[in-house]
Parts: structure tokens; sequence; C-alpha cells
């Protein structure tokens, strides 16, 4: 089948990750925009305002000139006008609603499918598109793997503490590190975040509004052990406390950090378990199948 992938073109971001997971079945193709919307730090990218492509999805397809049989469009800050108008059956696969939910009611009605990639949200989605369903992120096992590395930190942290966007987790953070030997580390991807997370006896996870992260899947997927907060929002529908990740409440994980460090073996086969159930049932492969299915091709 061949498949035209609209998003921004980031080679760390979710749109690799379908990538290479589609092109293990099916003939990808990508139409690229502009290359200023391709480069946004991750704090501009916070301001998500709606941009289009100047050139409409019909105009598109005829300057590619291939006969695409389905179009998915992944979350990123540009959007191509006019896909409902193609004739070809598409997707849309909204992965930050929590932060810009204006947008994807703006544009959801364009798609046959919207995926939306937390569960709490289906349902703002749903009025502009009732054929609205719930896909959360996942892993990539390429990318996201086991590295034989010794276990330096105690625990890390991988990922945004801007005092402005992520003012609570890196409060929590702060407290954290006066306490634990905690590392933090920005702009970190793809194999090189991998091996930090290796690297580290505990992972640590906060999200932001609530959301069932990327983070989430990833450090389960590389062996490492977890340790994040209890959003609901999907995290119990797949992983149990305790088993396949420790969850912590109350925005207080201090004791659970302490516990975790002396007790080595309960934390290796808590890692294993998470390991074993991220790599069976959410990768980027399983999720890209999913939305093939329910798109019926």
């Amino acid at each position: 089948m061949k498949i035209l992938l609209l998003s921004q073109a980031s080679k760390h971001g979710t749109y690799n990750y379908c990538k290479r997971a589609l092109e293990k079945h099916h003939t990808v193709f990508h139409i690229e925009p502009p290359e200023a919307w391709n480069d946004q730090s991750p704090i501009k990218s916070l301001r998500y305002k709606l941009k289009t492509l100047d050139i409409s999805a019909k105009s598109a397809l005829k300057e590619l000139g291939e006969d695409i049989d389905f179009i998915l469009e992944v979350d990123s800050p540009c959007h191509m006008p006019g896909i409902e108008k193609t004739g070809i059956p598409s997707a849309f696969w909204a992965i930050d609603t929590h932060i810009k939910p204006n947008v994807h009611r703006k544009i959801a009605p364009e798609f046959d499918h919207v995926f939306v990639a937390q569960k709490d949200l289906v349902s703002v989605l749903q009025p502009k598109n009732k054929n609205s369903h719930w896909l959360p992120l996942a892993c990539d096992p390429g990318i996201h793997r086991k590295f034989d590395v010794d276990k330096r930190y105690d625990i890390s942290f991988v990922g945004n503490v801007h005092p402005k966007y992520h003012r609570d987790r890196k409060e929590l953070l702060d407290r954290i590190g006066k306490k634990y030997d905690l590392h933090i580390f920005n702009n970190v991807f793809m194999e090189d975040m991998a091996k930090l997370f290796c690297k580290s006896k505990i992972t640590f996870n906060r999200s932001v509004n609530g959301d069932l992260n990327m983070r989430v899947f990833e450090a389960l997927s590389t062996g490492s052990f977890l340790l994040t907060d209890d959003i609901k929002n999907g995290l119990h529908d797949f992983f149990e406390n305790g088993l396949h990740m420790v969850m912590y409440k109350d925005n207080d994980p201090m004791e659970l950090i302490g516990y975790y460090l002396k007790h080595e073996t309960e934390r290796e086969m808590i890692a294993k378990a998470g390991f074993d159930i991220v790599r069976k049932k959410h990768t980027y492969e399983h999720r890209m199948k999913e939305i093939i299915s329910i798109s019926g091709l």
C-alpha cells in the first residue's frame, strides 16, 4: 500500500517512528513542509498555532505523481488543507491534545478517522469527528533498546524542565535533587536517550497536564525501571503498579526512590516485566497496524 505520511519531519519525533514502522510493510511518501517549520525549539513548539501549507492536498498529490492509498497526518505544527476533498481514506493521529486542543478541534473534521493519544481527551475531539479513537504513544524497539552499560546514575530524568512551561515538574525535580543523586538531561534523543535510561537505576517521569507521554513506553523498552506519576488517563489500562513500573501519588515519590535504590532485585524484576509487556503490545508497529485496521484498509 502507498501511504502519504504528513508531519513535521523530525529525526527524533513521532514522525520518524511512524515512518520506520510503516516502511516495514508499505511504501511511504512524505511532503516536506517549509524548512523554517522544522526548526522549532522545544519552547517555541509549545506555543502551538495552526500553520497550513500553501499548497492544497489535491495539488500536492498531483505534484507527487503517485496513486496514494491512504493519508496519515501525525501531530505537528503544520497542516495540509483539503484532505477531505481528495477522496482518499485518511486519518489524523492527535498526539498533544492536552497542549493544543483548539488546533485539533479545527482540523479533526477533515479526516475519516481521528486517533487521540490521550484517553481522557477523546471526548474533546469526538464532537468534531464521531470516528475518534484512543491510540496511545509507543516505543520503537530498534531505537529504544537495551544497552550494555553500567548503572552509574541513581536516578535520571531526560526531558524539558523549563520553569515557565514545566513548573510542577521542575519543583518536584528540585526537591528530589536535594536528597538524591539526580541527573537531568535535555535535548537528548534516540539511541543517546536510550543509553541514559540504561545508565540509570531509576528512570523518573513526570507528565505535563496528566499526559500518557512517550517517556513511559520508551523507558520501559530499554529495560529500565520506571518511576512515574499515577495519572490515570489510560495508564492502568496497560500497566500494573508494582509489576511493570512503580507509580507515585500525591506528587511525592521520595520514599519510593529510597526504597527501590536499596532493593535492586525487586527493581530489576519490575523493569523486566515492563520491558516484556511494552515490547509485546506497545510498539509503533502495533500502533500503525491498528490505525490501518480501524481505517478499513
